[in-house]
């Protein structure tokens, strides 16, 4: 059983029988539930230990007695990040217990504020830069040859990222999280490699079964190029908006919308905003299996009117946890995107279709050099009416995560 599960388990097991502390506070004093949860912690019971506590530290924040057993008790789950992870879960499954659980993440984010992580990626592809697999481009001005068309070349990528949050956790029902990140890749062909850095800030709203958050962030990106080539630097300024539902039969629905405005240094044919809304919904349609349906809405309103496109994408996945460490999902996209202009010498607005299969694997338990590997492969076919941006590629990654 895994360690959320056990945490479930114990939740259902509390809400049945413990008796709530605004019940009997003649029974017992501060020190007395103090006591409680200090010794169901030692004894293993930890998500009944977190609610006595969380309930004496929201009723009674200045009672330090009960904030260092709190903490004591949130450092038996784990890192920070696998805390914060856990605490959620079970607020959503427990709301009644909202407030003892958001309790215990402001004491979470009040002793560790600061959150680390990375990540490192090796990319295997069987085209680089996704060259056309076509070899001639019909126009109204004749036919011409695409330079490397139908000659995709393989090759190996890298690629890393890092960020370092601190949270904010002023108040029991909201949090602030401040961000630094930096990414970027590698590839032997130089317009495809690309440093950027970014800074967020994110609100959320705790609320049980419900929480919702906004973030703005701005990023500036920075590509190499090839002698006479034009560089792709860009500078992004963005806000995005998140709600997510807890429904029955352990079902979740996400709402994501996002507004991106873009400046580029040289493409400037490519600056203006883009926006994009997501809708997910998955569920659990056997002990260890989940299906998940997503629905993506892409708009992008640029400077130059055949670059200006509407994109609309469907998803339909499932995952599977095979082993206590071995777990699998597979999904597949279809998408339509049409563009806005004529495309030039070409007369007529271009309009790709695509489809793509996507296997990934998460070994969560095994680790490699005190990182968590996960592999993942996505097979690709996009066909347009522009022959330059017909293509056939396999993308893989072999990721190497750390959290902490």
């Amino acid at each position: 059983m895994s360690f959320s599960k056990k945490l479930l388990t114990a939740t259902v097991a509390f809400l049945a029988c413990a008796t709530p502390l605004s019940a009997a506070p003649q029974e017992h004093s501060l020190a007395d539930w103090t006591q409680i949860g200090t010794r169901l912690s030692a004894e293993g019971d930890t998500l009944t230990a977190i609610t006595i506590l969380g309930t004496i530290a929201a009723k009674a924040p200045s009672y330090s007695p009960a904030q260092i057993a709190l903490e004591q008790s949130l450092d038996q789950i784990g890192s920070p990040k696998r805390a914060d992870r856990v605490l959620r879960y079970v607020s959503d499954r427990a709301p009644d217990r909202e407030l003892a659980f958001n309790a215990a993440l402001r004491r979470l984010d009040q002793s560790h504020p600061w959150r680390i992580s990375g990540q490192v990626s090796l990319l295997p592809t069987s085209n680089l830069g996704h060259v056309s697999s076509q070899t001639v481009f019909v126009t109204k001005a004749g036919r011409f040859q695409i330079t490397d068309g139908g000659r995709e070349s393989s090759g190996l990528g890298l690629g890393a990222s890092a960020s370092v949050d601190y949270y904010i956790h002023p108040a029991l029902d909201w949090r602030l999280r401040l961000r630094g990140a930096v990414s970027g890749n590698w590839y032997s062909p130089k317009e495809l490699r690309f440093v950027k850095p970014s800074l967020s800030v994110r609100y959320e709203r705790l609320i049980a079964g419900a929480p919702w958050g906004a973030i703005i962030e701005v990023g500036r990106s920075f590509y190499a190029a090839a002698p006479g080539q034009t560089r792709s630097d860009a500078t992004d300024t963005s806000l995005s908006l998140d709600r997510h539902w807890r429904l029955a039969h352990d079902a979740n629905l996400t709402v994501i919308g996002s507004a991106t405005q873009s400046r580029f240094e040289e493409k400037r044919y490519l600056n203006g905003p883009r926006y994009a809304l997501n809708l997910g919904y998955d569920r659990a349609i056997w002990r260890r299996s989940r299906i998940d349906l997503g629905l993506r809405l892409e708009r992008a309103d640029v400077r130059s009117d055949y670059q200006s496109y509407t994109r609309a994408a469907l998803t339909v996945g499932a995952s599977r946890r095979l082993t206590k460490t071995l777990s699998a999902k597979l999904s597949a996209t279809v998408g339509v995107r049409d563009f806005d202009g004529d495309f030039p010498l070409f007369g007529k607005p271009r309009m790709d279709r695509d489809i793509s299969l996507t296997a990934s694997v998460g070994l969560d338990r095994f680790k490699v050099m005190g990182t968590t590997p996960q592999l993942s492969c996505t097979a690709r076919r996009n066909r347009s009416n522009v022959s330059l941006y017909s293509y056939r590629s396999l993308d893989c990654g072999v990721h190497f995560i750390s959290r902490f």
